[in-house]
């Protein structure tokens, strides 16, 4: 089981926090794939400003993978969700 929180806070007393509760699960193979596609093609362009493209590079030479950081993607697969809010 694992526990996931989010926190929007403006000011004392304008917040919202939420909490998911589920079991993480690790992905792997076309499913991983996917899900960093949906990740950096739809969510990740929305976070950065227009110019940031961490994509349209070009590489020259040959990629030493031993030293590549590797991503892992993974999902909660939910059993509960909480939260609590605060607006005046």
């Amino acid at each position: 089981m694992v526990c996931f929180e989010v926190d929007i806070m403006t000011d004392m007393r304008n917040w919202q926090s939420v909490i998911v509760f589920g079991r993480f699960e690790e992905l792997k193979g076309k499913q991983a794939q996917k899900a960093r596609e949906l990740l950096f093609g739809h969510v990740f362009p929305l976070l950065t400003s227009s110019t940031i493209h961490p994509f349209e590079h070009e590489v020259r030479g040959k990629v030493d993978d031993k030293t590549r950081v590797k991503y892992v993607m993974y999902r909660i697969r939910i059993k509960k969700i909480t939260g609590r809010f605060e607006k005046q």
